[in-house]
């Protein structure tokens, strides 16, 4: 009774003994060999962090290892990603070349690893929380705005705006003029 797995007993080898009820001194004995067949077991879950922080504007990182949790551990699985700036390259999962990702404008991804083993009949997904962390981003320019003109002799006037431009929010510059 019970069931079989040919990743546990790829083999059962029985002893087979025969008794004559009339004559129990008189016996027979051979043994059985049954080889197990193989079957195509479903994957059970993703081995990959649940978590992960990066930091903003960081190239060619690697993020950490996927694998399939599978008995046929001969089996190879296909990765599909929800975001293209991510892609796992033998079993590791990481930034897709030139990738970035901005604080600024997405300071959490949800992205969804989809794994098909080699022969298309399993699927297995996780969803893993990438945490984008803060840099210090380098401004990008200085913005002049509402520019008037002086008259000759004039001093103390404001002639116009001056601001930075920076994706950090609420950083403070202070100004230097040369002339």
């Amino acid at each position: 009774k019970g069931s079989v797995n040919f990743e546990e007993e790829p083999v059962i080898v029985l002893a087979v003994t025969g008794v004559n009820r009339l004559r129990p001194e008189d016996t027979t004995s051979s043994s059985i060999t049954i080889n197990i067949r193989d079957l195509n077991d479903a994957p059970t879950g993703i081995g990959a962090p649940s978590r992960v922080s990066l930091p903003e504007l960081t190239q060619d990182l690697v993020l950490g290892r996927v694998i399939a949790i599978d008995q046929d551990k001969s089996d190879l699985y296909t990765w599909v990603l929800s975001d293209s700036r991510f892609e796992v390259v033998n079993d590791v999962l990481r930034m897709t070349k030139g990738s970035t990702v901005d604080f600024e404008s997405e300071p959490s991804i949800a992205l969804v690893v989809r794994g098909m083993d080699s022969r298309g009949q399993f699927e297995v997904e996780r969803t893993i929380t990438l945490t984008v962390t803060d840099q210090d981003d380098e401004p990008t320019g200085i913005n002049l705005s509402s520019f008037g003109t002086l008259q000759e002799g004039e001093t103390g006037k404001s002639v116009g705006e001056v601001s930075v431009m920076d994706p950090d929010r609420g950083e403070a510059y202070s100004f230097s003029v040369n002339d």
